[in-house]
Protein backbone atom coordinates (compact mmCIF):
# COMPACT_ATOMS: atom_id res chain seq x y z
CA UNK A 1 0.00 0.00 0.00
CA UNK A 2 1.40 3.48 -0.63
CA UNK A 3 -0.29 6.75 0.75
CA UNK A 4 0.69 10.43 0.63
CA UNK A 5 4.02 10.81 -1.63
CA UNK A 6 3.80 6.97 -2.09
CA UNK A 7 4.82 6.19 1.45
CA UNK A 8 3.10 3.39 3.06
CA UNK A 9 2.81 3.23 6.90
CA UNK A 10 1.81 -0.30 7.93
CA UNK A 11 0.93 -0.46 11.78
CA UNK A 12 0.86 -3.49 14.32
CA UNK A 13 -1.53 -3.33 17.54
CA UNK A 14 -1.29 -5.84 19.87
CA UNK A 15 -5.29 -5.00 20.48
CA UNK A 16 -7.53 -2.55 18.98
CA UNK A 17 -5.91 1.04 19.18
CA UNK A 18 -7.63 3.23 21.88
CA UNK A 19 -10.41 5.53 21.33
CA UNK A 20 -8.22 8.77 21.90
CA UNK A 21 -5.67 7.46 19.12
CA UNK A 22 -8.36 6.63 16.85
CA UNK A 23 -10.66 9.81 16.98
CA UNK A 24 -7.12 11.53 16.32
CA UNK A 25 -6.00 9.41 13.76
CA UNK A 26 -9.79 10.11 12.17
CA UNK A 27 -8.57 13.96 12.21
CA UNK A 28 -5.69 13.25 9.66
CA UNK A 29 -7.36 13.18 6.26
CA UNK A 30 -4.31 11.96 4.37
CA UNK A 31 -4.06 8.78 6.79
CA UNK A 32 -7.73 8.40 6.78
CA UNK A 33 -7.31 8.65 2.57
CA UNK A 34 -4.96 5.87 2.83
CA UNK A 35 -1.65 6.05 4.56
CA UNK A 36 -2.26 3.73 6.98
CA UNK A 37 -2.63 -0.05 6.98
CA UNK A 38 -2.92 -1.76 10.26
CA UNK A 39 -2.96 -5.27 11.27
CA UNK A 40 -3.68 -6.79 15.03
CA UNK A 41 -1.86 -9.46 16.46
CA UNK A 42 -2.09 -9.94 20.21
CA UNK A 43 1.45 -11.35 20.78
CA UNK A 44 3.04 -8.17 19.52
CA UNK A 45 5.23 -6.03 21.63
CA UNK A 46 8.55 -4.69 19.55
CA UNK A 47 8.12 -1.41 18.21
CA UNK A 48 10.00 -0.48 15.22
CA UNK A 49 10.29 1.72 12.74
CA UNK A 50 11.85 0.96 9.55
CA UNK A 51 12.35 3.93 6.59
CA UNK A 52 13.04 2.01 2.89
CA UNK A 53 15.01 -0.94 4.35
CA UNK A 54 18.10 0.91 5.20
CA UNK A 55 17.39 2.61 8.58
CA UNK A 56 15.41 1.05 11.88
CA UNK A 57 14.90 2.83 15.25
CA UNK A 58 14.11 -0.32 17.89
CA UNK A 59 12.79 0.44 21.03
CA UNK A 60 10.81 0.23 24.07
CA UNK A 61 8.40 3.23 24.08
CA UNK A 62 4.57 2.51 23.70
CA UNK A 63 2.63 5.66 21.66
CA UNK A 64 1.39 6.81 25.06
CA UNK A 65 2.48 9.72 26.87
CA UNK A 66 4.09 8.40 29.27
CA UNK A 67 5.70 6.57 26.65
CA UNK A 68 7.10 9.59 24.58
CA UNK A 69 7.57 11.35 27.48
CA UNK A 70 4.85 13.94 26.85
CA UNK A 71 3.79 13.15 30.77
CA UNK A 72 4.64 14.97 33.78
CA UNK A 73 8.31 14.37 34.90
CA UNK A 74 7.23 11.73 37.57
CA UNK A 75 5.13 9.96 35.66
CA UNK A 76 7.34 9.59 32.22
CA UNK A 77 8.19 5.73 31.87
CA UNK A 78 11.68 4.90 31.78
CA UNK A 79 12.46 3.54 28.14
CA UNK A 80 15.29 2.56 25.71
CA UNK A 81 15.84 2.69 22.02
CA UNK A 82 18.26 3.25 18.90
CA UNK A 83 18.68 3.84 15.68
CA UNK A 84 20.99 2.09 13.17
CA UNK A 85 21.53 1.55 9.49
CA UNK A 86 23.27 -1.85 10.19
CA UNK A 87 21.75 -3.52 7.55
CA UNK A 88 21.69 -7.39 9.56
CA UNK A 89 19.98 -5.45 12.41
CA UNK A 90 17.70 -3.11 10.00
CA UNK A 91 17.18 -6.57 7.56
CA UNK A 92 16.53 -9.01 10.66
CA UNK A 93 13.80 -6.50 12.19
CA UNK A 94 12.54 -5.96 8.72
CA UNK A 95 11.92 -9.85 8.93
CA UNK A 96 10.19 -10.10 11.34
CA UNK A 97 8.04 -7.30 10.79
CA UNK A 98 7.32 -8.91 7.73
CA UNK A 99 6.51 -12.62 9.10
CA UNK A 100 3.87 -11.12 11.67
CA UNK A 101 2.17 -8.99 9.07
CA UNK A 102 1.96 -11.38 6.51
CA UNK A 103 0.20 -14.13 8.90
CA UNK A 104 3.24 -16.54 9.00
CA UNK A 105 3.07 -16.71 12.50
CA UNK A 106 -0.55 -17.19 12.95
CA UNK A 107 -0.72 -21.19 11.92
CA UNK A 108 1.57 -21.95 15.30
CA UNK A 109 0.31 -19.25 17.51
CA UNK A 110 -0.86 -20.52 20.66
CA UNK A 111 -3.37 -17.19 21.21
CA UNK A 112 -4.81 -17.70 17.65
CA UNK A 113 -8.18 -18.85 19.35
CA UNK A 114 -8.52 -15.40 21.70
CA UNK A 115 -7.13 -13.45 18.30
CA UNK A 116 -9.83 -11.32 17.30
CA UNK A 117 -8.74 -11.15 13.50
CA UNK A 118 -6.37 -13.75 12.49
CA UNK A 119 -3.98 -12.63 9.29
CA UNK A 120 -3.22 -15.93 8.56
CA UNK A 121 -4.74 -19.15 7.33
CA UNK A 122 -5.93 -21.56 10.08
CA UNK A 123 -3.76 -24.55 10.09
CA UNK A 124 -4.97 -27.81 8.49
CA UNK A 125 -5.98 -30.80 10.57
CA UNK A 126 -3.80 -33.22 9.89
CA UNK A 127 -3.06 -37.14 10.80
CA UNK A 128 0.60 -37.96 12.45
CA UNK A 129 1.01 -41.28 12.02
CA UNK A 130 2.87 -42.94 15.98
CA UNK A 131 4.03 -46.30 15.04
CA UNK A 132 1.66 -49.00 13.50
CA UNK A 133 -1.62 -48.58 14.68
CA UNK A 134 -1.72 -45.20 16.99
CA UNK A 135 -2.75 -42.00 15.71
CA UNK A 136 -2.32 -38.16 16.49
CA UNK A 137 -4.65 -35.80 15.74
CA UNK A 138 -2.99 -32.50 15.67
CA UNK A 139 -5.11 -28.94 15.60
Amino acid sequence: MRGVAGVGLFNTHAELPSRPFRRSFDRRRSLVAGGLDLKICPRVHFKAVIVDGAWAYLGSANLTGAGLGAKAPGRRNFELGFCTEDYDTVDRSKALFEAVWSGAECASCRLRRVCPDPIGKAPERSLVRLGRSRRLRLY
